[in-house]
């Protein structure tokens, strides 16, 4: 391990007009970026200033000074509505929460609506919200035209809607049900003038092409009263670039720490504390930060005795649960507590009070840790993990906030894990006090981005925008119809601007997919009998006909269906806001607290598999009977039921392969229709998987073990040991993407051994490894044909 000093870091605060007295006291007055976000009047606004130093406030400043310059009482629902996107549901909830707070101190007349699947389900149980049961998206189109049912309260002249970024994506992209898809699109189009984007830099590729897409959807249709405002600690070059495209540089407000302008009235303020900061090299630490958390727990616990709180934070969930179990032997449970994608909503609520607070990357993402009585920074120490330069910033910028604190000379402690490249980088500085600037800097030249898989942008996003383009042709008049294809150019050229798609290529294209999902969108799994799986898809099949197809036998009829089934799930993905390969729940009776603070909940059933012994059980019933729980929400949407005995020690993890069937074909044939892809240049779906384990001779659980055997699953494979593969390494290493190791079993009962991307994030790598690769594997594979297999 090594020791080194990171400097207390300093903003400046703004002496002139408090744009807000309300909401910043004298003592307090608001910090220059939060001044210049207030005054920023350009259509695009980017504020890139650091974690901890008001990045939100700053954007409700902006809409106060639009309010200010309308007047209050000229705003109205028709113009003036603002949208909030939050990437997580717990900075949704801070962020309505401070919204609500900000207007109520200005008197500003919105109306602050939270918007997630939680919310809605709630406003439909809302007394006269509706006579009948109303559909999700029905309900949505509801609240965001009738907002003023969410409080009935008459002063309010407009809405902010506070909402998650996967519920803005499916409206946008038609991808609601057929009676919402319109009037949802129309919403999000037109309600809101002023749209904040929190966290830019959280979102991939495919999911940033959406806010860009929707950014052009507002130039072309002529928004020019629209402003967005984008809040990004820590903005790549692409994000940069792909802005640069879309307005000109006279239309972007930068608002950057080192933007190099001079201010007057301005004065220093120190926004963070000193950092006495202690990095371990992840290669010495057997099992990480559940390593470092168990030679440290007599120090944690002294530390909390003494009054302090402290924070440990993994990208590793079963690392936090792990840790968990270990510290609580030597901490009081009224003390700890966790924030992770496991827990409950109450666990979480009742965790933000705890002395320590153990999450997942959930507290990543602009997460305040609220200490409101404390006269310094509300964590004192801190314990973290971190694989890209991304998390390792986010996470220190967690602790030693003391920009509103009194005391502001209390160092805090930070216990950082990085790469071997980081550590060594930081051993030439052991020692020596760096500041924060210096210490960006290195770990951004020796640990991989967040993200890197751009390449998607030149290609899947222009088929992915194509969904909405293709919606909008069909409402649009015959007159209408050429700017339409002009939209297709102008995102065309946005996206990818030497691509050869043509409007008409990609018509085709998106409309097979629509009328596949008009067969297959209810369906998730399908029977392995052939007869049985035509008669599933009867529909389609009479659909084909009706339009001239004709098939030999059945068997080709079964044959056509399984292709266009994996065509259909491969693009399905693509449709898919966040990762479309979801495993299926288990049903969790969960006594001891080993997942989350509930006695029974529901949970990743891979993951249950992989990190707990547990004892299964065949159906429902008996699962209620041995454990005598009550079901939790979604419940009724488990597979797999299951109660949980312990933890796997780290060394005991079960390390999950897949293995396929693949008697039908022989090996060469096999992996052009489904490794190298030569005609179709993208990636298939895999049917008939099931799950193995290589380090445990003992089998899983039948019903995990099968959990994906009758579904279409959307793949990129590699053969193991080739370029491919190789190049795939590279990306997964960066991306942090999970590969499974796949074993294929042939016509002559030969093995064949793959690397496998599973579900959206398969697009994504298809698309950053390059197609030379594949075709160099597909000859030598061609070439060695006669070579011995794997037996």
């Amino acid at each position: 391990m090594i020791t080194l000093i990171l400097e207390p870091q300093y903003e400046k605060k703004w002496l002139g007009e408090n744009p807000s007295p309300a909401t910043f006291s004298p003592e307090h007055p608001p910090l220059l970026h939060q001044w210049r976000t207030y005054c920023a009047e350009k259509p695009l606004i980017v504020n890139t200033y650091n974690t901890g130093t008001g990045k939100t406030k700053a954007a409700l400043l902006r809409l106060l000074k639009r309010a200010k310059d309308k007047e209050f009482h000229r705003i109205n629902s028709t113009e003036d509505n603002a949208l909030l996107i939050a990437p997580t549901n717990e900075l949704l909830a801070q962020h309505a929460r401070d919204a609500e707070q900000f207007c109520n101190e200005n008197n500003l007349p919105y109306r602050v609506v939270p918007v997630s699947r939680a919310h809605l389900d709630s406003y439909k149980l809302q007394e006269n919200f509706s006579e009948t049961e109303v559909r999700r998206g029905a309900a949505l189109h509801y609240i965001m035209q009738n907002a003023r049912r969410h409080d009935g309260d008459s002063s309010k002249k407009a809405n902010l809607y506070v909402i998650k970024p996967d519920i803005f994506y499916y409206a946008v992209y038609f991808c609601y049900g057929r009676n919402d898809r319109i009037p949802l699109f129309q919403d999000i189009l037109m309600l809101c003038n002023y749209i904040v984007i929190d966290e830019f830099h959280y979102y991939d590729a495919k999911q940033l092409a959406n806010f860009l897409f929707f950014m052009k959807l507002s130039q072309h249709y002529g928004f020019t009263d629209r402003q967005f405002c984008l809040l990004t600690a820590t903005p790549n070059e692409w994000v940069k670039e792909y802005l640069k495209r879309l307005f000109r540089e006279d239309q972007i407000d930068w608002i950057e720490p080192e933007s190099g302008e001079s201010f007057e009235k301005t004065e220093n303020v120190q926004a963070l504390a000193q950092v006495d900061l202690t990095v371990y090299n992840e290669q010495d630490l057997q099992d990480g930060l559940l390593t470092l958390a168990t030679d440290m727990q007599t120090a944690i616990k002294t530390w909390l005795q003494s009054g302090d709180d402290g924070a440990i934070i993994s990208g590793a969930l079963w690392r936090i649960n792990q840790t968990y179990d270990i510290l609580r032997s030597t901490i009081s449970l009224s003390e700890m507590g966790r924030l992770t994608g496991a827990e409950t909503p109450k666990g979480r609520e009742e965790a933000r009070d705890k002395s320590l607070i153990l999450a997942t990357p959930t507290v990543d993402i602009g997460y305040n840790f609220d200490r409101p009585n404390k006269k310094h920074q509300n964590i004192d120490f801190m314990l973290l993990d971190a694989r890209s330069s991304d998390e390792l910033i986010q996470r220190m910028g967690r602790a030693a906030r003391v920009l509103s604190k009194k005391i502001k000379d209390i160092p805090s402690r930070v216990f950082a894990i990085v790469n071997q490249k980081c550590y060594e980088a930081l051993k030439q500085v052991e020692g020596q006090r760096l500041s924060r600037t210096t210490f960006r800097e290195i770990a951004e030249q020796t640990m991989p981005p967040r993200h890197i898989l751009y390449s998607y942008i030149q290609s899947g996003a222009i088929a992915e925008s194509f969904l909405p383009i293709y919606r909008l042709g069909n409402m649009a008049s015959e007159a209408d119809k050429p700017d339409i294809e002009q939209l297709f150019n102008e995102v065309k050229d946005l996206f990818a601007p030497e691509a050869r798609y043509s409007y008409s290529t990609m018509y085709g294209m998106i409309r097979q997919y629509i009328q596949q999902d008009q067969y297959y969108s209810s369906m998730n799994t399908f029977p392995a009998d052939p007869s049985d799986c035509l008669k599933q898809c009867q529909k389609r099949l009479e659909d084909q006909q009706a339009h001239g197809k004709r098939w030999k036998n059945m068997q080709d009829a079964y044959t056509w269906l399984q292709d266009d089934l994996r065509e259909y799930f491969t693009e399905k993905a693509r449709f898919s806001f966040r990762e479309s390969f979801q495993p299926p729940l288990a049903l969790v009776s969960d006594t001891q607290s080993l997942l989350s603070s509930a006695p029974a909940t529901t949970y990743d059933a891979l993951h249950i598999a992989k990190n707990y012994r547990a004892t299964y059980f065949e159906v429902y019933e008996k699962w209620q009977h041995k454990t005598d729980q009550q079901p939790p929400e979604r419940a009724s949407e488990a597979l797999v039921y299951c109660d949980l005995i312990g933890l796997r020690q780290p060394n005991e993890r079960l390390q999950i392969g897949l293995k396929l069937n693949a008697r039908d074909y022989e090996k060469l044939d096999w992996e052009e229709r489904f490794v190298y892809r030569t005609e179709k240049y993208k990636p298939t779906s895999l049917y008939g998987l099931e799950i193995i384990v290589l380090n445990n001779s003992r089998a899983l659980d039948e019903r995990v073990r099968t959990m994906f055997q009758k579904r279409f699953i959307p793949a990129f494979l590699a053969t193991e040991g080739s370029r491919t593969a190789s190049q795939l390494w590279q990306v997964r290493r960066q991306e942090q993407i999970t590969c499974y190791p796949l074993t294929v079993t042939f016509k002559d009962e030969r093995i064949g051994q793959y690397d496998a991307v599973l579900g959206t994030i398969a697009l994504l790598a298809w698309a950053q490894v390059l197609f030379y690769y594949r075709k160099i594997d597909e000859h030598k594979a061609q070439k060695n044909d006669d070579s011995p297999l794997i037996c």
